[in-house]
């Protein structure tokens, strides 16, 4: 059964934020950006959590369901 996309609401920054640290965690660019593996678990939570809230203020932010496996980020342009 395909799901549709699901909006992200504001109370779920935190496990979106969550669930793109680790999809990221062993990225090649995070990973030359941030090359010790401890400190970069700590960061990552803390940037996309901004990315995120920054998302959801200026646009909206998708997942492929409520198990936030999949974000997707649609960011408006003010006019």
């Amino acid at each position: 059964m395909k799901e549709s996309p699901f909006k992200i609401r504001r109370d779920m920054i935190d496990p979106a934020a969550n669930a793109l640290s680790e999809a990221f965690q062993n990225d090649p660019l995070f990973s030359w950006l941030i090359p010790e593996p401890l400190f970069r678990c700590s960061l990552l939570p803390l940037f996309f959590h901004y990315r995120v809230q920054h998302g959801l203020f200026y646009g909206e932010v998708y997942a492929t369901s409520q198990k936030l496996r999949v974000l997707l980020f649609g960011f408006h342009t003010l006019e």
